[in-house]
């Protein structure tokens, strides 16, 4: 991962215009690992995505 990163315990507070990317995984030990990422960024209504594709899994 790249600084700055939201981790547990840490106190970086999220300000408008901010840029950030979700990038939540799931690792499967001695398999691989599945994530997604998308870009959003911080208004004052909350988080807005910039990226065109949707949040979900696609199965193939």
């Amino acid at each position: 991962d790249e600084f700055p990163f939201l981790n547990t315990g840490q106190e970086l507070e999220l300000k408008e215009d901010m840029v950030i990317a979700l990038e939540p995984k799931l690792i499967f030990p001695l398999k691989g690992v599945v994530g997604i990422e998308n870009t959003h960024v911080v208004t004052p209504q909350g988080l807005e995505q910039l990226g065109q594709y949707p949040d979900e899994i696609t199965v193939v």
